[in-house]
Order: C-alpha cells, then sequence, then structure tokens
C-alpha cells in the first residue's frame, strides 16, 4: 500500500512538473509577422531590413476614439500603404490601464463601413440574443448587440479595450472611416 501512495506520489509530481517545463518564448514581432491573420499594413510595418516612414494625420474624435489616416511609405520601393488608426485609453484595474490601439488596413474600411451600415438598416430586426461582427485581421472588431430589448454597438480595439455606444452612434463612426478613407491618397 505505502508503494502505491509512493508511486502516485511521484507520478502526480512528475506530471505537475512536466506541466511548468519552460517554454521558448518568441520574439513579438516574429509572431506576428508569421501570422496569416495580419493586414498589408502590418506586414509592411514589421518587415524587417528596409527603411519606412510613417506619418500619422489627425482626423478627429468620434466618442472617446480619436481616428488618424495612418500612411506607411516603403522608402526603398516607393509603395505606400493606407490604414486607420484607432486609439483610445483603457482602465482595467489600478494595474491594467494605458492606451489600446486598432487598425483597419485601407483593405478592411469598406467591410467596417458596410458593417456599420448592415447595423444601422437592420438593428431593429434582431431577436432574442443576437450579434454582428466584422473581425479585421489586425485583431479590431466592430459590432453589435440586441439582448433583452436593447441594441448596443460595440468596438473592440485590442484585447484590452472593448467600447460600448448607443446605436444612435453609428452615422458619426460611418462618417468618421469615410472621411478617413478619403484622406488617403490613393
Amino acid at each position: 500500500m505505502k508503494k502505491l501512495i509512493l508511486t502516485l506520489f511521484i507520478l502526480v509530481v512528475a506530471i505537475s512538473l512536466a506541466g511548468c517545463a519552460p517554454v521558448e518564448k518568441k520574439d513579438v514581432a516574429e509572431s506576428v509577422e508569421n501570422a496569416e491573420t495580419e493586414s498589408q499594413f502590418e506586414r509592411v510595418l514589421l518587415k524587417k531590413g528596409s527603411l519606412i516612414l510613417k506619418e500619422f494625420i489627425d482626423y478627429g474624435k468620434v466618442e472617446d476614439i480619436e481616428l488618424q489616416s495612418a500612411c506607411l511609405t516603403d522608402l526603398e520601393t516607393g509603395s505606400k500603404y493606407y490604414a486607420l488608426r484607432a486609439t483610445t485609453s483603457y482602465y482595467n484595474s489600478k494595474y491594467d490601464y494605458g492606451d489600446a490601439v486598432g487598425i483597419l488596413d485601407s483593405a478592411e474600411i469598406d467591410g467596417a463601413i458596410s458593417t456599420l451600415e448592415y447595423i444601422k438598416a437592420h438593428v431593429k430586426e434582431l431577436k432574442d440574443y443576437s450579434e454582428v461582427v466584422y473581425k479585421a485581421n489586425s485583431g479590431m472588431e466592430i459590432g453589435a448587440y440586441h439582448s433583452s430589448n436593447k441594441n448596443q454597438l460595440y468596438i473592440k480595439l485590442d484585447s484590452n479595450a472593448t467600447e460600448f455606444y448607443s446605436v444612435y452612434s453609428i452615422d458619426k463612426f460611418i462618417t468618421a472611416f469615410k472621411g478617413v478613407k478619403a484622406m488617403f491618397g490613393e
């Protein structure tokens, strides 16, 4: 009986130590660079061994989100890449606060605008618990949900910050996203 208990104890300790084995850490930039879900803008931003000019032009503020037109120029090739950059502050606790940044590259802005227009047109048709969600390659999400006769618009910039708004704010965001897109020199 003592041998069985000793064997089980050793087995439990061995399994728990195996779970605590050191994990090889990857460079964050390398992980993002190799991810399949990144946008073209992010690929250029993280490109190694190249000279990149970054330009950020303020558009303005919608609710509590600052919007900018972002332009990356690869100075070696002359290629330009555009994106909408959204920034807000978040506070989750006294240890978890800061600025959250979301990116919609030029190819994704139309999808975000279409999502907002769909929400505007169909939000009153949603039943029970329903969600409409647009997920950008960068991780930014735009959507709305209906629950208990309440409709809510939300914008998730990153894993730390999700901002909620009245669905009556949709027109402000549509106008702003179109305004930022018009600033692109495409």
